[in-house]
Order: C-alpha cells, then sequence, then structure tokens
C-alpha cells in the first residue's frame, strides 16, 4: 500500500504538468471536438485560390475563388476531396488536406506529439485532376516526405497533411516536379478543371477495449496503474478528467462507472500477481 501511496503522490505532481491537453486547448482553429469532423483542400494555383471549404462562415468570397466542399469523415474509410479552379494556371504553388480532425483526441493524454504518438494515420492514395474535357491526368505524388502529416502552422492541434507547401518548415515537396517552388500538372490546369486528392484514414475508429490495458500496448503493467493514479489525480486536483472513453473503459476495471484508487490497486494487483508466476486471467481477475 505504501508503494501505491508513492505512485500517487508522483501523479499528483504530474497532475499540474501540461501535455497534449494543453496543446489542444489553446487550439487557434478552436475546433469543436463533438462535431464530425471534416476536410477539403487548400491550394494556391496562380489567382486561383482556396483556404476554407465552400460555405464556410469564415470563406472569404471575394479572394477565395476556387470551389471544393467539405468531405465529412465518419471513420475509417477511403475519402475524396476536391477542388475546382477558376481561371485555371500552369502552376500550383501550394497544395494540402486540411481537417479540423484534432490530433490529441486520438493520441496518448499528455503527449508532446500527437501525431507521432496518436493513432490517426492519412494515407493518399491517389492525385488527379478532372480535365472540363473529360480527359483524366494523374499526378506523380512521391510521399510522403519528413513534414507531410503534421498539425496546422497556426499552434492548433488539427491535423494536416501536406503535398506540397514550401511555406512550412521543413519543405514539402511531394509532387514529381522539377522546379522548387511549385509543381506544373501536364497539360496545365484550366478553368472548371477539378483536382481529386483519394485518401484513407485509419485511427478514427474506437480500438476494443481491454480491462487494465488503459495505454493500449497489449500488456497490463505498472505503467497503466500509473495512469490510472495520474487520471484520479487530475480529478482530485480539480482539473476534471483527461481520459478518453476507451481509456476510461480500460481503465475502470471494476465497472462502477469512475476512475478511483480501488481500480488502480486491483490493476496494481494484478500486475504483481502476474509478475510473481501466478497463471491470471484479466477478465477473471478483473470480472467481465
Amino acid at each position: 500500500m505504501k508503494f501505491l501511496e508513492k505512485m500517487l503522490s508522483a501523479a499528483l505532481a504530474v497532475a499540474m504538468g501540461t501535455g497534449c491537453m494543453g496543446f489542444s486547448a489553446f487550439a487557434a482553429d478552436d475546433t469543436a471536438t463533438e462535431a464530425t469532423p471534416i476536410a477539403w483542400i487548400c491550394i494556391q494555383a496562380g489567382s486561383d485560390t482556396q483556404w476554407h471549404p465552400a460555405g464556410a462562415d469564415n470563406r472569404d468570397e471575394e479572394t477565395e475563388n476556387a470551389i471544393g466542399s467539405a468531405v465529412e469523415l465518419t471513420g475509417d474509410d477511403k475519402y475524396t476531396a476536391s477542388v475546382t479552379m477558376a481561371n485555371g494556371s500552369s502552376t500550383v504553388e501550394l497544395l494540402f488536406l486540411e481537417t479540423t480532425l484534432n490530433a490529441c483526441d486520438y493520441a496518448p493524454e499528455g503527449t508532446d506529439d500527437p501525431i507521432a504518438n496518436g493513432r490517426i494515420k492519412i494515407t493518399i492514395e491517389s492525385i488527379e485532376v478532372v480535365h472540363a474535357s473529360g480527359d483524366t491526368t494523374k499526378l506523380d505524388y512521391i510521399g510522403p516526405s519528413t513534414g507531410a502529416f503534421r498539425t496546422s502552422d497556426d499552434g492548433g492541434s488539427s491535423i494536416r497533411y501536406n503535398i506540397w507547401n514550401t511555406q512550412t518548415s521543413p519543405k514539402v515537396r511531394d509532387i514529381q516536379s522539377e522546379s522548387k517552388s511549385s509543381f506544373e500538372p501536364e497539360g496545365g490546369l484550366a478553368g472548371g478543371d477539378t483536382i481529386n486528392i483519394v485518401f484513407t484514414i485509419t485511427g478514427m475508429d474506437a480500438p476494443e477495449v481491454s480491462k487494465g490495458d488503459v495505454d493500449g500496448d497489449g500488456d497490463i503493467t505498472i505503467d497503466d496503474a500509473f495512469k490510472v493514479l495520474q487520471e484520479y489525480s487530475y480529478i482530485a486536483a480539480g482539473r476534471g478528467a483527461s481520459f478518453t472513453d476507451e481509456e476510461k473503459g480500460a481503465a475502470n476495471v471494476d465497472g462502477d462507472g469512475d476512475v478511483t484508487l480501488d481500480d488502480a490497486f486491483a490493476i496494481l494487483s494484478y500486475y504483481s500477481a502476474k509478475a510473481a508466476g501466478k497463471d491470471v486471467n484479466p477478465d477473471d481477475f478483473f470480472g467481465k
């Protein structure tokens, strides 16, 4: 029991720090995590631009003349985002996918890098230009390079996928091109041409909850007990709950609906029994 008290003291000290929870609290986009997340294409191609999807309240209709609707992201699946040119251009100076996916919602609480440590992954499947004539030109995507999959540049935690962006650091140039400032789609872009980006998202769907395995690494260890103690300390310190629904489900081993010291002690007891060589099963030990 003294060991548990020492762990609780350490957790209370950590409770005053910040991690992904503090990072997302000051997101510049102030994304509401309850709303269905969306994705859209941001582009600058000559005089054609789009920074916000068609119909968005913050879209500047005077300067954003390319037109692309938002795509609702409902879970792990393949999606297509599109944007249609207004005037056309021989070059594209900037191209990326912007989303309202909050990286911290899919990463361990407190992490300093919700992209690297989170479960959300985006894969670009193809990029093509559908010309107004009906012909199709595929772009030679050679990514992802370092810096392609990241959070937005505004200091928030929304997820962005850079395809060609020399205004960020590190610069991303993931379309085959001889130029370092822009790329040139074969045949150029004309007014009415549409760029389609097909991409796959994984990690949005909630993983299967395993009682006691709070950090989701496949084992029930002292780290899981510590995470429960840390969560309890957050609540005791008045900071409120920080666990995701999946983490809470794994942590609440006694099934009373709350994350408490009893849960931490039960997880620690299971770990101790396992470490002592006893044949214990989580379902039997904690109760289904």
